[in-house]
């Protein structure tokens, strides 16, 4: 009987210590979508922008060409979601991006998402 509440024991611990890290986690990576990529990282637009985080890409879709938005933004794909799907990792954003292929939507979606984060 004493090696069975040894192990109920043990595994009480680990799933604690467990739930413990995963907050930590997810508060770290919060914080780390508002932050700059590193240099290799960032997003290059066809018109010459480079863009470094999140702020920069809403800011960057207001002033884009619909030419310039049309060659990353399309039926094929979306670059600006993989790009934060891939490297900002920020995949609550991704979705809502996905369901948006117009600038003005997408931009709507980054500003909101970006004032939800700063809460």
């Amino acid at each position: 009987m004493a090696k069975k509440k040894t192990k109920t024991n043990s595994k009480r611990v680990n799933k604690v210590a467990v739930r413990k890290i995963n907050v930590k986690k997810q508060t770290k990576e919060k914080s780390s979508f508002l932050q700059n990529v590193v240099p290799e990282n960032c997003f290059w637009c066809r018109d010459g922008q480079i863009l470094k985080n999140l702020s920069e890409l809403s800011r960057a879709l207001k002033k884009m060409s619909d030419e310039t938005f049309k060659h990353h933004v399309n039926k094929e794909k979306n670059d600006f979601a993989t790009w934060i799907d891939e490297i900002v990792e920020d995949h609550q954003l991704v979705n809502k991006l996905r369901k948006h292929n117009t600038k003005s939507a997408m931009q709507s979606a980054i500003r909101s998402r970006i004032e939800n984060l700063k809460k």
